[in-house]
C-alpha cells in the first residue's frame, strides 16, 4: 500500500467530505422514507384510535348483553299484553255488572263528598264509578301543553244512584 493510500488525511479532502456527506444525507433520507413508509398505516390507527368525546360516551356506556336485551324487551311486550288483556276484562266486568250482591239487594253505595254535591256512587263488586252529567278537563296535550274540557255525560247507571239516596 503506498503512502498516499495509507495517509488519511489525502482521503479527508474537502471534496471527498462533501462527497460522503451527500451520499450519507440521501442514505439517511432514503432510510427515513422507508421507515415512514412502513409506519404510515401504525401512524393512521393512532389516529384513528384518537380519544374523541364521541369515543370517551362510547367507552363509558355500560357493556349490554343482546340476549339480556332481548328477553328484557319480551317481558316487556309480554307484560304490555297483560296489562291490555287485564283492562279489557275490567271493563267487561263492569259493563256486565248488576250492582246488586248475591242477596238481590243494590251494591252500590252513594258518595257525598264531592264539590258540586251532586251524589255519586260506587258499586262494591266491580267498583265502577258512576256518576252524573259533569264537565272533565284533560290531561295537557303532549305537544302543545292545552288542556280540553268537555262535558261527560252520565253513567249508565246513575238513575240507580239517585233512587239509593232518595230512598235512605
Amino acid at each position: 500500500m503506498a503512502e498516499h493510500d495509507a495517509n488519511r488525511s489525502a482521503a479527508l479532502s474537502p471534496d471527498m467530505l462533501a462527497l460522503i456527506n451527500s451520499q450519507t444525507q440521501v442514505a439517511v433520507q432514503e432510510a427515513m422514507k422507508g421507515a415512514f413508509a412502513m409506519m404510515a398505516p401504525m401512524i393512521a390507527a393512532i389516529k384513528d384510535s384518537a380519544l374523541t368525546p364521541e369515543k370517551m360516551a362510547e367507552l363509558k356506556r355500560p357493556y349490554v348483553d343482546p340476549n339480556v336485551a332481548a328477553r328484557e324487551l319480551r317481558e316487556t311486550q309480554n307484560s304490555k299484553e297483560q296489562e291490555a288483556e287485564l283492562q279489557k276484562q275490567i271493563a267487561w266486568r263492569k259493563a256486565h255488572c248488576p250492582h246488586k250482591d248475591k242477596n238481590g239487594n243494590d251494591s252500590i253505595c252513594p258518595v257525598h263528598n264531592q264539590l258540586d254535591h251532586q251524589p255519586r256512587g260506587i258499586c262494591m263488586l266491580c267498583h265502577d264509578w258512576i256518576h252524573p252529567r259533569e264537565w272533565v278537563i284533560d290531561a295537557p296535550d303532549p305537544n302543545t301543553g292545552k288542556t280540553k274540557s268537555h262535558i261527560r255525560e252520565a253513567h249508565k247507571d246513575y238513575p240507580r244512584v239517585l233512587q239509593i239516596v232518595s230512598m235512605a
